[in-house]
């Protein structure tokens, strides 16, 4: 079956707090994984929570970036849709090497699968 993009979902565990409370922190590491891949920049929102705690969206020509931080939790969730395949080994490792954490799980999904789709 085909699919119309996948979507990859990163799950980071057992973070250092303070390296995932601010905007000013986290910007930088979506435009390094956005620079992984062959994605295009349209556009960038991003809400600063108090005390702490970031929620950034980065709007795609591809489709989207996001990334969810509890700094409190030492946790953050990224969230990647893309409709070009994307390299998510290489984006793992920056990871889990950016934030030394080894709780770093990596989900995909193909999205829009369809049999459908299969006979057009």
């Amino acid at each position: 079956m085909k699919s119309i993009g996948v979507h990859l979902m990163w799950d980071i565990h057992k973070v250092e707090s303070d390296i995932i409370s601010y905007e000013k922190d986290i910007a930088p590491v979506m435009e390094h994984i956005i620079s992984l891949t062959t994605l295009s920049i349209e556009n960038y929102s991003s809400k600063q929570f108090e005390p702490v705690g970031v929620t950034s969206i980065y709007l795609l020509s591809e489709s989207h970036l996001s990334i969810h931080t509890w700094p409190e939790h030492g946790y953050l969730a990224i969230d990647l849709f893309s409709c070009v395949p994307i390299e998510s080994d290489k984006i793992t490792e920056y990871l889990k090497t950016l934030y030394q954490s080894e709780d770093v799980k990596m989900t995909q999904v193909m999205r829009g699968k369809s049999r459908e789709m299969d006979t057009k």
